[in-house]
């Protein structure tokens, strides 16, 4: 009986920001230090190391070699069509992807290439990091790029023209409405860039446009993304993540959200403004000059702990710090009236209030 042994074997790409493949490389079997080579030689290519094209290097790993194409001795244009074809086939994604701006940066800075601290998450932390890959990159031609949006649904992909930035704000404001509404259960976000490669299939790019979603702020008007329109976790491996936000319902992770580092912050919506103060209250008791920087806004019986905060005036210590008390006590309370709809929101404690306070009135979405 003959016995057929497989190999495993790997394929590195050099890609263009026009989708043109500059270099190639076939690994079979697949040599542990085979990649950073090709980065090395990558890097040693460049004709003028301070001005460095936004080129991509991609490893694709085959269980398999003998599914990896054949290259042509004269004309391998065709390669990343035939590539494309075989790991759509075989349901792979890319093992690896590397900017050789990135590299660039990393020769300069003295950094091993393949390590944790050239990782590229890690890079964009590091002072200095962003004006040093401008002047690199000068006036080359960016990659083309699209946006995933991730959490534990999945993904959501956005382009970049004016129709993808204004839906990925749309979505944004839909995290934002929905943080603290009982029905959500997205636990992270993450937002990650990503190569537009062939693999990633158009049609699902830009589909939140089909929720034609507006600010929504009752605690009962939940809107579920369609499941349809997200893209497998998988996707995220054609680039890298920028943000990552922690989505639990805390008073924390809400505020570093409304305030995320992109570039656009949600609307705060008035129910959202109302559980933050509220909540901070609750944990941290009354404090002077309004919440989040919005002083002419008040919010949810307000009225109440202004007298309470009032009522300090002429008091001992003691006296002040008993007050303190009662008003994190009412924040308590009234969020566990008013917004027990709300997931985030309670605090274990059973409710003691003399009557059932209303809902609060339904108001329109205002920005910070």
């Amino acid at each position: 009986m003959k016995i057929e042994r497989t190999f495993r074997g790997s394929v590195y790409l050099t890609l263009t920001p026009t989708m043109q493949i500059r270099h190639i490389c076939i690994d079979i079997p697949t040599d542990p230090q085979g990649f950073l080579r090709f980065l090395h030689n990558n890097y040693d290519d460049l004709d003028d190391p301070k001005s460095v094209p936004d080129n991509y290097m991609i490893r694709y790993d085959f269980p398999d070699a003998s599914k990896i194409p054949p290259l042509r001795r004269d004309d391998n244009s065709a390669y990343l069509h035939e590539l494309t074809a075989v790991m759509t086939e075989q349901q792979a994604y890319p093992k690896k992807i590397v900017s050789l701006l990135d590299v660039a940066y990393c020769k300069r800075n003295r950094i091993g290439l393949l390590t944790k601290e050239s990782e590229h998450e890690n890079l964009c932390k590091t002072i200095g990091y962003i004006p040093q890959i401008y002047r690199l990159r000068k006036l080359n031609s960016p990659f083309p790029k699209i946006t995933g949006f991730e959490t534990n649904y999945g993904i959501l992909l956005f382009s970049n023209t004016n129709k993808g930035l204004a839906l990925s704000a749309d979505y944004l404001q839909y995290q934002a409405d929905q943080f603290f509404k009982a029905q959500n259960e997205t636990t992270f976000l993450r937002i990650h860039s990503l190569l537009h490669l062939p693999e990633i299939p158009s049609r699902q790019i830009d589909r939140f446009a089909e929720m034609n979603y507006e600010h929504h702020t009752d605690c009962n008007d939940f809107q579920p993304v369609p499941s349809e329109i997200y893209c497998p976790p998988e996707t995220t491996r054609y680039g890298f993540c920028n943000e990552r936000y922690d989505m639990h319902p805390t008073l924390e992770n809400f505020d570093r959200f409304v305030h995320l580092d992109y570039w656009n912050s949600p609307t705060l919506s008035d129910e959202n403004y109302d559980i933050a103060s509220l909540l901070f209250i609750r944990q941290n008791g009354y404090p002077r000059g309004g919440f989040y920087a919005d002083l002419s806004r008040p919010f949810f019986r307000q009225e109440e702990f202004d007298r309470l905060d009032a009522a300090k005036a002429g008091k001992s210590p003691e006296q002040c710090a008993g007050i303190d008390e009662k008003i994190k006590a009412l924040a308590g309370e009234i969020l566990d009236h008013a917004f027990s709809g709300y997931r985030g929101v309670s605090n274990g404690r059973n409710p003691s209030l003399s009557e059932e306070p209303g809902l609060p009135k339904q108001r329109a979405g205002m920005k910070r």
